[in-house]
């Protein structure tokens, strides 16, 4: 990427896109009993339509970018799971779950069978660094509902005493709703992921413990019920707040180094073979250390079958490799196997560069360290894949990546000496 471009931002780049319902609107509960004679007569004319089943939840959700560039900052990542991990999950799986101890309902209206609800919260520490200005913010909720359904709601507080839940709707105020997908028909039609526009909402209370509380989930048959959230930031340095990046300290240099960033959302049912979705808008450096990671939000109906995440052709889930450089400064990377499998990535882990951070249930929500082998100098971009095995049943819904470019280097006119 040549010098001085940079990645694109929020505002005049990109619409916004809201999912208009399709369903038919429902009688009113005062109108109940007049409405079955009238049902009933309706579906005695029109049996064929009787047979038609729940209707259909918003449609698949193909992907597309949300910023791709450079930028003195870098994406990061927090989540976690209203639902408890089976075990051998990770073991913060215990105390994460339930942690402000509401009693409120939150329930799903459903058409054909009894209401599902949800009265359960978890939280995630947002890593956003002092002297950061937040470009975007989005809020991911993934979770499993029938296709008759009302819309994904739930509730969302940010840092501070006590909890001052902001409520997550279609409604499209200060926390608008980007939109929301389901799968097809079939076990992938309990999958469902909806996102809303944070920015403002994490710009205005900045850093720290983010909680999401009463995700609308369906229990019912299905192979894994989960109602799983991740908010995802990319920050920049304010020149305003950090004028002099020499005088901090190394590691807070690095979160304001050079990085390329693609972040891509959308979400869609996968089975069965290879899925790419190419990632672009940088140049990596022909030479020098690269360290790079890579953002997943990937739900998954069939635990145990083989998955993977795959970059350039190469398995992540590989942060243990032997020829990988040291990190940056202040940056920590583990070697869990829950976070390290090359043949089966997609286990329902919540990581951070090989740590397990949160419980998990159904989606992963991951941040993987990309081998240093995998990086190829010069290259303008960089292919994410999904792999599934055995009719493997996959929703992914988030893939990112964020690559260290390091200070930008001013190229020097060519000099001529005298004859």
């Amino acid at each position: 990427m040549a010098s001085g471009q940079h990645f694109q931002r929020r505002h005049g780049v990109r619409a916004v896109t809201r999912f208009e319902s399709r369903r038919r609107p429902r009688a009113a509960f005062g109108v109940v009993v007049a409405a079955v004679a009238v049902l009933a007569a309706a579906v005695a004319e029109t049996p064929a339509q009787a047979q038609d089943g729940p209707e259909p939840g918003p449609p698949e959700r193909a992907f597309s970018p949300v910023v791709e560039g450079v930028v003195e900052g870098d994406l990061v990542l927090a989540g976690n799971s209203n639902v408890a991990a089976p075990a051998p999950g990770p073991p913060a799986a215990a105390t994460m779950v339930d942690v402000d101890r509401d009693r409120s309902v939150l329930c799903a209206i459903r058409l054909i069978v009894p209401t599902g609800c949800s009265d359960n919260s978890s939280s995630a520490v947002l890593d956003v660094p002092a002297g950061a200005r937040v470009v975007e913010a989005r809020l991911y909720i993934d979770t499993t509902l029938a296709r008759g359904s009302r819309g994904v709601r739930a509730r969302l507080d940010g840092p501070g005493r006590g909890f001052d839940y902001r409520a997550l709707d279609a409604s499209t105020g200060a926390l608008p709703k980007l939109w929301e997908a389901t799968g097809a028909a079939g076990a992938g039609g309990l999958m469902r992921q909806a996102v809303w526009d944070v920015t403002d909402y994490v710009a205005a209370n900045g850093a720290g413990n983010y909680t999401v509380a009463d995700i609308v989930v369906d229990d019912g048959p299905a192979p894994m019920p989960y109602a799983t959230w991740a908010i995802m930031v990319l920050y920049e340095r304010d020149p305003a707040l950090v004028t002099d990046l020499a005088a901090l300290a190394p590691e807070e240099q690095d979160r304001f180094t050079r990085r390329a960033v693609s972040w891509h959302d959308g979400f869609f049912i996968h089975r069965d073979g290879r899925h790419d979705v190419t990632l672009g808008g940088f140049e990596v450096p022909l030479a020098g250390t690269v360290f790079a990671k890579s953002f997943h939000v990937v739900a998954h109906g069939d635990a145990g079958e083989l998955d993977n995440l795959v970059f350039d052709g190469d398995p992540l889930g590989n942060s243990a490799a032997a020829d990988n450089g040291g990190p940056p400064p202040g940056v920590v990377v583990g070697v869990d196997h829950v976070c390290n499998d090359t043949t089966d990535v997609f286990n329902g882990s919540i990581c951070a560069l090989g740590q397990p951070v949160g419980s998990g249930a159904g989606v992963d929500v991951d941040v993987a360290r990309i081998p240093d082998t995998y990086v190829t100098p010069g290259a303008t971009e960089a292919t994410l894949s999904i792999l599934s095995v055995d009719d493997g049943l996959l929703a992914p819904g988030l893939l990112a990546v964020s690559i260290d470019l390091g200070p930008e280097v001013e190229e020097t006119p060519p000099t001529t000496e005298p004859p």
